[in-house]
C-alpha cells in the first residue's frame, strides 16, 4: 500500500511537471485541433502561441484565460477561432492577412496591450462582447469587414481604423487618447468620443459625425476632411497646441468651437463650399501662425481675435467687404505679416491687389482703421494686399527727386571745367611697363651699344607719368652761329640710369672753347 502511494505521487507529481513545461515555452505553434486541446489544462500560458500557414478548418483554444506573450494568426487558411476562456493577452494580439477567415469569438477578453486585425475581408465582427470595454494602448482595424468597432477605454495611446467599408458605427469610451485616426471607412460611418477630454493628434475623414461633447484640449494637431455631415460642433474645446484644419467638408454648413481660445499654429478653413458663413470662433484670441480661409463664404466674424503672428491668406468665390476686414485688422496690430484678401465670383470683377503698410495708420483708400474684428457682405475693396515697404509709384518718384537734381549738377561741373581750359576724359589708357636695362643697350660700367633697330622709336603711353603719347622727332644736328663764342651752354638732356629708368636731369654748366669760324 505505500508502495502504491508513492508510485502514484511520483506519477502525480511527472504529470504536474509536464503539464507545467507544456504551459511555459518562449512559442509553442498551434497547427491542428490535438495541438489546442494539449493546452486545455493551462489556466495561464507562459509565452507566445502561434497558429502557423498550415493550419486549417476550425480552431479551438479552450484553455488559457491568460497569455503572458503574444497571439499571432497570420496568414493562415483557418475558417474559425474560438477562445472561450481568454481574458488578458499581455503582448499583442494580431489577427491578419488572412482570406478564409469568417469568425472569431473571444467572448470574455478584456485587455490586451496592442490589438491588430488587419486585411481579413471575410471577418464581420471582432468576437468581443459589446458590454466590455476593452483596455488596451494600441489597436488597429484595417480593411475588414466590420459593421462596428469594440468600445475601447480608458487612455489609448495609438487608435487607428481605416478602410472598413461596411462600418457605421464606432463608440469609445475613452478619456485620453495618444492619436486616433479614422479614414475611408464606410460613407455612413459616425464617430462617438462622448468621454474624451483630452488627445494627442486627431485625423477623421470620410464620417457623417463627429461627436466630442467635452473634449477640451488638443494637444497637437487635429484635421477634419472630406467628411459628409452639415455641422462640426466641439462646445468645450478651448486650446490646440498646433494646427487645426477643416477642408473639402462639402456638406457642412456650420461650425461651432465657441470656447476655444488659442491655436499655437496655424488655422486653415477651405473648400467647404456649403460654408457660407464663418460665425463660431467667438472667443478665438490668438493664432500663432497664419490663418488661411478659403471657399464660398460671405461673412466671417472673428470679434475676440487679438494676435495672428504670421500671414492671412483670405479668398472667396462671393462678394466679401476686404477693405472693412482690413481697416479693423491692421491698424489695430492684429496681422503681424502679409494680409490678403480677394472676392470674386461672376457678377463683380476682382480689382488688382493694393498694398498697404501694416503698421502705418491709413489705408489705401485713404480712411483710417477702426478696432473690431468682423467682416461681411460689401461691394467695396473687393480685393486688398498687406505687405511692408513703400508702393511703386512713392520708390519711383523719390528715385527720380534725387537723380535729377544730381545730373544737373554734374552737367554744370563739366562746362565750367572745359570754359576754363581743362581737358576731361573718362578713358583710362593702359600705363606701359618700364624697360629693362639690356633692352635699353646698356652693357654694364657706363658701356653703351647701339640700340637695334626696333628701340629706335618707342611709343610711351600716355598716363599720369608722360605729357605726351609719344617721343619728339629729333632734328639733325646744325653747325652753331659764330656770336656763341664762349660761354654757358645749358642743357636738358634723359639720362639712362642704371635701374633701366628715364628720368630728366639738369647737366651742370660748362665751358667749352669753341673754335672761331
Amino acid at each position: 500500500m505505500i508502495l502504491l502511494s508513492r508510485s502514484f505521487a511520483m506519477l502525480l507529481s511527472q504529470y504536474v511537471v509536464g503539464i507545467a513545461a507544456q504551459c511555459s515555452q518562449a512559442t509553442t505553434t498551434i497547427a491542428s485541433q490535438a495541438d489546442a486541446t494539449g493546452l486545455s489544462s493551462c489556466a495561464t500560458f507562459t509565452g507566445s502561441i502561434v497558429i502557423p500557414k498550415t493550419a486549417s478548418g476550425p480552431l479551438n483554444i479552450s484553455g488559457p484565460g491568460e497569455i503572458q506573450g503574444d497571439l499571432i494568426v497570420d496568414n493562415v487558411g483557418i475558417t474559425s477561432l474560438t477562445m472561450s476562456s481568454l481574458t488578458n493577452v499581455t503582448g499583442t494580439m494580431t489577427i491578419a492577412n488572412s482570406t478564409s477567415l469568417t469568425s472569431v469569438d473571444f467572448p470574455k477578453l478584456k485587455n490586451v496591450a496592442n490589438l491588430n486585425f488587419v486585411a481579413l475581408p471575410g471577418l464581420t465582427g471582432a468576437g468581443l462582447d459589446p458590454n466590455v470595454v476593452m483596455n488596451t494602448t494600441n489597436v488597429k482595424i484595417s480593411n475588414t469587414s466590420f459593421s462596428v468597432i469594440p468600445n475601447f477605454g480608458g487612455q489609448p495611446t495609438y487608435i487607428r481604423i481605416d478602410n472598413n467599408k461596411l462600418l457605421l458605427n464606432m463608440s469609445l469610451d475613452a478619456t485620453d487618447m495618444g492619436e486616433i485616426s479614422v479614414h475611408n471607412n464606410g460613407a455612413k460611418l459616425r464617430v462617438g468620443l462622448p468621454n474624451l477630454l483630452t488627445i494627442g493628434n486627431a485625423v477623421f475623414i470620410n464620417t457623417t459625425g463627429i461627436d466630442v461633447p467635452v473634449l477640451t484640449t488638443v494637444r497637437n494637431s487635429i484635421s477634419v476632411a472630406s467628411n459628409y455631415f452639415t455641422l462640426f460642433s466641439a462646445p468645450r474645446l478651448q486650446s490646440i497646441n498646433n494646427s487645426v484644419e477643416f477642408q473639402n467638408n462639402s456638406k457642412m454648413i456650420d461650425l461651432s468651437v465657441p470656447m476655444l481660445k488659442s491655436i499655437g499654429g496655424d488655422i486653415s478653413i477651405f473648400m467647404n463650399s456649403a460654408l457660407q458663413q464663418i460665425s463660431g470662433f467667438q472667443s478665438l484670441e490668438k493664432v500663432g501662425s497664419a490663418l488661411a480661409v478659403s471657399g464660398n463664404f460671405s461673412s466671417m466674424t472673428f470679434p475676440s481675435l487679438k494676435n495672428v503672428t504670421f500671414g492671412v491668406n483670405i479668398q472667396t468665390s462671393r462678394q466679401f467687404n476686404c477693405a472693412g476686414l482690413r481697416d479693423q485688422w491692421i491698424p489695430t496690430g492684429i496681422v503681424h505679416d502679409q494680409f490678403l484678401c480677394v472676392s470674386t465670383n461672376a457678377s463683380i470683377a476682382a480689382s488688382p491687389p493694393t498694398v498697404v503698410t501694416p503698421n502705418s495708420t491709413a489705408n489705401s483708400t485713404g480712411t483710417t482703421g477702426s478696432t473690431g474684428s468682423q467682416a461681411g457682405d460689401g461691394n467695396s475693396g473687393n480685393s486688398t494686399v498687406v505687405s511692408s515697404g513703400l508702393s511703386m509709384g512713392a520708390k519711383a518718384g523719390i528715385g527720380l527727386g534725387i537723380g535729377i537734381p544730381v545730373a544737373i549738377l554734374f552737367a554744370i561741373g563739366i562746362f565750367f571745367c572745359c570754359k576754363r581750359g581743362y581737358s576731361i576724359s573718362f578713358i583710362r589708357h593702359k600705363q606701359e611697363k618700364p624697360l629693362k636695362p639690356s633692352e635699353l643697350g646698356y652693357k654694364g660700367k657706363n658701356q653703351w651699344s647701339e640700340l637695334p633697330n626696333s628701340h629706335a622709336r618707342r611709343e610711351l603711353g600716355t598716363g599720369i607719368d608722360h605729357e605726351k603719347s609719344e617721343l619728339a622727332v629729333v632734328e639733325p644736328p646744325v653747325e652753331l652761329a659764330a656770336s656763341y663764342g664762349w660761354g654757358p651752354i645749358p642743357g636738358v638732356h634723359e639720362i639712362y640710369t642704371h635701374n633701366g629708368k628715364i628720368r630728366k636731369q639738369r647737366q651742370k654748366e660748362q665751358k667749352y672753347r669753341m673754335p672761331r669760324p
